[in-house]
């Protein structure tokens, strides 16, 4: 899979204000600080990082990878990554949100565990604090961990954690290995897709007033087969059956399905505007 931030699924979470037809975010909230865009991915091989990130990436540091973007205020944001081993087929990455810190004494502490028998021994990571600025906190910004994931094979290596088909995720491992299986037997040829989607209910979520050009499906057909785009997120709940509902997202286009132990469901695409 590979990483096509879909630019409506990070607004959908946000609140967003109407301007001249146009949706728009307001500056210096915490909805600018918390949409962040222009990702850069860094390694311990990576060439052009910032001094503080190549120090970070140094000697313990270098199994870790960092993400920085920039918000809508033009603030830029660090992430660290923490990869996880191949568990039955699926690689993940944490991801936490860490900020430069005052004094060069302050440290997070990250962990890389070995295999997924091993414990994790944590180490610090100096420079850095994961308390993010009084000024973003008086405006209840908050960070999160965040989970990126790569379903590949069972006894597969890993990559780097600043692979690019990482992608964010909120699922099991379970549900992320069925809906590998059904996107690639899906995306195989036109046929094979429509036999998949082909008659999956259209759950539109588009507002009234703006113009629909086509259906979820055929949207979604010329996302995969015409411009080559692939899943950007995944993201299931469970429910009190054990039944993950979940949504993966492609653009601005959702395949809702369900997956228990009988296996997965598609239960409908979803469109959803375009910001």
């Amino acid at each position: 899979m590979r990483v096509r931030i879909a630019v409506g699924v990070a607004l959908a979470a946000f609140a967003l204000v109407p301007a001249n037809g146009q949706w728009t975010i307001r500056a210096h909230t915490v909805q600018a600080l918390a949409f962040c865009r222009q990702d850069k991915l860094f390694d311990a091989m990576s060439t052009g990082a910032p001094p503080r990130i190549s120090v970070a990436l140094s000697g313990r540091g270098s199994v870790l990878a960092f993400r920085i973007c920039t918000d809508a205020d033009g603030n830029e944001h660090y992430f660290v990554r923490q990869p996880r081993p191949n568990r039955a087929g699926v690689c993940r990455v944490l991801e936490d949100e860490v900020f430069p810190a005052k004094r060069p004494s302050e440290f997070v502490n990250v962990s890389v565990p070995t295999d997924v028998s091993s414990n994790e021994h944590p180490f610090g990571l100096a420079g850095w604090t994961d308390r993010a600025p009084a000024a973003w906190r008086r405006l209840g910004y908050r960070s999160e961990t965040r989970s990126f994931a790569l379903v590949t094979e069972p006894d597969g290596r890993c990559p780097l954690p600043d692979d690019t088909r990482f992608i964010p995720v909120t699922a099991s491992d379970g549900a992320l290995r069925e809906f590998q299986r059904l996107w690639h037997a899906a995306t195989a040829t036109p046929q094979d897709f429509y036999r998949e989607f082909g008659s999956a209910p259209v759950l539109n979520s588009i507002p009234s007033g703006v113009p629909k050009q086509a259906t979820a499906y055929f949207l979604l057909h010329d996302l995969v087969f015409d411009r080559h785009a692939d899943i950007s997120s995944i993201e299931c709940q469970t429910g009190s059956t054990g039944t993950d509902t979940c949504s993966a997202w492609i653009g601005n286009i959702s395949i809702e399905f369900d997956v228990s132990g009988q296996g997965l469901v598609v239960t409908g695409i979803r469109e959803s505007p375009v910001f």
